[in-house]
């Protein structure tokens, strides 16, 4: 996971990660920082935006995303709804 020095938009997905009892390494950055690290890894990010999920060469970017990525990967479906009225609400 990465993101800046605060918590933001990657608390929520870093709580469920958290739930899940999921380990994950927390990726810090500074302005300069991120620019430096996007810019040497900018073949792995289509959009040079924070949040960041890494998992080996796949990266998810953006909390919504990151979250339904990490309860498809390692949670229960019922996260994201027991049935189709349910998803949509959440």
């Amino acid at each position: 996971m990465g993101y800046y020095n605060l918590r933001g938009k990657a608390q929520v997905p870093r709580l469920l990660l958290e739930y899940l009892g999921v380990e994950y390494e927390d990726k810090l950055f500074t302005i300069h920082e991120w620019q430096r690290y996007i810019a040497e890894n900018a073949q792995d990010f289509t959009f040079g935006v924070l949040p960041f999920l890494r998992e080996g060469r796949f990266v998810v970017t953006d909390s919504v995303p990151i979250c339904t990525y990490i309860i498809n990967r390692f949670g229960p479906g019922e996260l994201l709804g027991r049935n189709l009225r349910d998803r949509a609400i959440i």
